[in-house]
């Protein structure tokens, strides 16, 4: 299933069922040695490779509850930060920011960006105002870029954050929970939920499953336009 076909499949009355859910393979679960404990309720068996399979009807009850807190978080003209630095997904979360108009981190996170945000908020001016016009080298221009070109909008601290992969970008989690900002992550067994707000239970090793959930998202939003 390609992401064509996934965004195809989405229509704005009914946002996603269990048979799209089984076809993005948004259910497969880790191996069962590598699943968190409090994720087991949420397990509804093992395949043949002895992976967990997450619960259609848990994952369904995890995405409205989700996309019910993006909407209000829109309509109240909240700001969202997208991360999402993992090589294999920074073209899905650099779509989520463009094609919302906001703020996203798809390189590597950057230490302090929320918690140090004075500090932050500086850096980013001086990006957008005076980097790109200084004649750097092309190597030191590319890394950057890498840091702040999708931070163009972050004008303020971000009223919730949305992580593609809470495990390889845990220091986002860290200090969005310092500072009380919602975490909105897709979580799979692997993982811990205590430090995530608003869990999208669901396979986010999988780039299918993880383009389906980012089309959910992206269709929630522009709805609320």
């Amino acid at each position: 299933m390609t992401e064509k076909n996934i965004t195809l499949n989405l229509n704005k009355n009914s946002l996603f069922t269990n048979e799209l859910l089984l076809l993005s393979n948004s259910s497969l679960g880790n191996i069962l040695k590598f699943t968190h404990s409090n994720s087991y309720e949420n397990i509804k068996g093992l395949n043949f490779t002895n992976n967990a399979i997450l619960d259609v009807n848990k994952i369904t009850q995890s995405l409205r509850r989700s996309l019910k807190f993006l909407q209000n978080v829109k309509t109240n003209k909240g700001l969202i930060l997208f991360i999402g630095t993992r090589p294999d997904i920074r073209k899905i979360t650099e779509k989520l920011g463009s094609e919302t108009n906001m703020p996203y981190i798809n390189q590597r996170w950057l230490k302090g960006l929320l918690t140090n945000w004075e500090n932050s908020s500086s850096s980013v001016k001086f990006y957008n105002l005076f980097l790109k016009k200084l004649g750097l080298s092309k190597k030191k221009k590319l890394r950057m870029m890498g840091i702040f070109e999708g931070l163009q909008e972050l004008t303020r601290l971000p009223d919730a954050i949305i992580i593609l992969d809470p495990t390889t970008d845990i220091d986002a989690v860290q200090e969005a929970k310092t500072l009380n900002i919602p975490v909105i992550a897709i979580a799979d067994t692997g993982i811990s939920l205590d430090d995530i707000d608003y869990p999208i239970l669901g396979n986010n090793e999988s780039l299918i499953s993880l383009t389906f959930f980012s089309n959910l998202i992206l269709e929630t939003l522009k709805i609320n336009k």
